[in-house]
């Protein structure tokens, strides 16, 4: 903000009024709403991102887990003919451990994605 002499004397030189001077420009506005407009954009952009993310995890891990519900199912069909299974792991601990794998499975491809796709939007 210039002093008040060395307004009046611009205000001189360039033969226009204080206001004009004083008030912001259309291009400084316009820059402004420019500036605001991308920090928008980016965070839609940002929110859409995260939104994906999220959705490919759920439908991993609900995936994982119908498949391992399918082979619990299908080991619980073989060994009705054969309780060799059943014998090594008695009561829930096979269905336990294959859930176990299941959920590790769906922790490391929700990680695995996020890691891969975290650096790739800070490139």
């Amino acid at each position: 903000m210039p002093e008040l002499e060395k307004l009046v004397t611009l205000c001189e030189v360039f033969q226009v009024s204080a206001d004009y001077l004083l008030k912001p420009s259309e291009l400084d506005q316009l820059s402004i709403k420019t500036e605001m407009l991308e920090k928008q954009q980016q965070e839609l952009a940002m929110e859409s991102r995260k939104r994906k993310e999220k959705q490919f995890c759920i439908w991993s891990c609900v995936g994982i887990y119908l498949t391992a519900f399918a082979l619990l199912i299908l080991l619980r069909n073989i060994s009705l003919e054969n309780d060799f299974l059943w014998n090594i792991f008695p009561g829930f601990t096979l269905p336990f451990i294959i859930l176990a794998v299941a959920t590790a499975a769906a922790i490391m491809v929700c990680l695995r994605h996020r890691n891969r796709h975290g650096a790739d939007s800070r490139q």
